[in-house]
C-alpha cells in the first residue's frame, strides 16, 4: 500500500511538472512564447541550443530583418531531438512562417542522447514512435514508464522544496530573454582560459545526432520550409585546437545540403575577454554584436 502511494506521488509530482533547474525553466519559457497568441504572426523562428539562447536577440533580429522573430531555443541537454519537435511545433503553431534558424553548438554532435530528454520535451508516444522507426532510439517503452513513476520524484521535490521555499535560496532566472548566466566567466576572469590550452572538441559524430539531423531536414524539405543551420560561437582557444574535428562536421553539413535546408559551415570563434560562463556561451554583453554578426552572415538566405 505504502508503495503504491509512493508511485501515485511520484506520478503526481511528474504530472505537476515542477521547474526544478535551468533545463526546467527554459522548457516552460519557450513554451509559454511558443503557444502565445501574441506570438501568432512569427515569421522568423530561431531554435536550437543555450548557443542560441545567449547568442540571439530576437527584438534587434526583427529590427535587423523587418520580420518578427522568435527565438525558442532549448537547452543542449534537449539535443537535436529537442530542435526536431520544436520545428513541428513552430510549423502548425505560425501560418506565416517562412524561416527556421538552426544554431546547436558545436559541442554537441558528440554528446549521446538523454531518454529523459526525449520525454521531457514531447509526452506524445507518437513522436517516441517516430524515433524508433527511424532508429535513433531503441523500444522506450519500460524507459517511458520509469520517467513517470520514478521515486526519485520525490527526493528531488523535497530537496527543491527545502532549498527555495524554506531557505530562501536563489533561484534560476530569466535574463535577457534565457536564463541568466552564471557568476563566474572567461570574460571576468573567474574562468581560466589557461584550462583550455590543451582542450579541444571531440572528433566522434554520433550516429544518432546524424539521424535526427536527417530528420530535420526531411522536415524542412516536406514542410516547404526554408531552413538555416548554423553553428553557434564558440571560444577561440577551443577552436584553434579543433580542425581536424571540425573538418569532420563540415563534410556532413556540405553532403546534407537541399533546396530548403541550408547548412553555413563558417564557425564563429570569439576571444577569451568576449566569453561568458561556458565555452560557447558568449557575455551577455555582446549579445547585440553577436546578432548583427549572425544576421550579416544569414541574410542572402532569409526568405522575404
Amino acid at each position: 500500500m505504502f508503495l503504491c502511494l509512493a508511485f501515485l506521488l511520484a506520478f503526481s509530482l511528474k504530472i505537476v511538472d515542477i521547474v526544478y533547474n535551468e533545463n526546467d525553466l527554459v522548457r516552460h519559457y519557450q513554451l509559454s512564447k511558443l503557444y502565445s497568441e501574441a506570438n501568432r504572426d512569427t515569421i522568423n523562428v530561431i531554435l536550437g541550443s543555450s548557443a542560441a539562447g545567449n547568442t540571439f536577440n530576437a527584438k534587434y533580429f526583427t529590427a535587423l530583418s523587418q520580420q518578427k522573430t522568435l527565438n525558442l531555443a532549448l537547452t543542449g541537454s534537449f539535443g537535436f531531438v529537442g530542435i526536431l519537435k520544436m520545428l513541428q511545433r513552430v510549423h502548425q503553431q505560425y501560418p506565416e512562417l517562412k524561416n527556421v534558424i538552426i544554431m546547436p553548438s558545436i559541442v554537441r554532435w558528440s554528446k549521446e542522447l538523454r531518454h529523459e530528454s526525449i520525454f521531457e520535451i514531447s509526452s506524445d508516444y507518437k513522436f517516441i514512435q517516430q524515433l524508433q522507426q527511424n532508429k535513433v532510439v531503441d523500444d522506450l517503452s519500460l524507459e517511458y514508464l520509469s520517467y513517470y513513476i520514478n521515486l526519485k520524484e520525490i527526493y528531488w521535490f523535497g530537496k527543491w522544496y527545502f532549498n527555495y521555499k524554506i531557505m530562501g535560496k536563489p533561484f534560476y532566472k530569466i535574463e535577457n530573454d534565457y536564463w541568466a548566466q552564471k557568476r563566474r566567466k572567461y570574460s571576468n576572469g573567474l574562468l581560466k582560459v589557461s584550462k583550455l590550452r590543451n582542450r579541444k572538441l571531440s572528433d566522434t559524430i554520433q550516429s544518432s545526432k546524424q539521424i535526427v539531423y536527417k530528420m530535420i531536414v526531411t522536415e524542412c524539405e516536406q514542410k516547404a520550409l526554408n531552413c538555416l543551420f548554423v553553428h553557434g560561437p564558440i571560444h577561440k582557444q577551443i577552436l584553434e585546437n579543433s580542425s581536424s574535428q571540425i573538418q569532420k562536421i563540415t563534410q556532413f553539413l556540405v553532403a546534407n545540403q537541399t533546396t530548403y535546408f541550408i547548412g553555413i559551415t563558417r564557425l564563429i570563434g570569439i576571444e577569451n575577454a568576449k566569453m561568458g560562463d561556458s565555452i560557447n556561451h558568449i557575455d551577455p554583453v555582446i549579445k547585440d554584436e553577436m546578432t548583427h554578426l549572425y544576421f550579416t552572415m544569414l541574410q542572402p538566405f532569409l526568405h522575404q
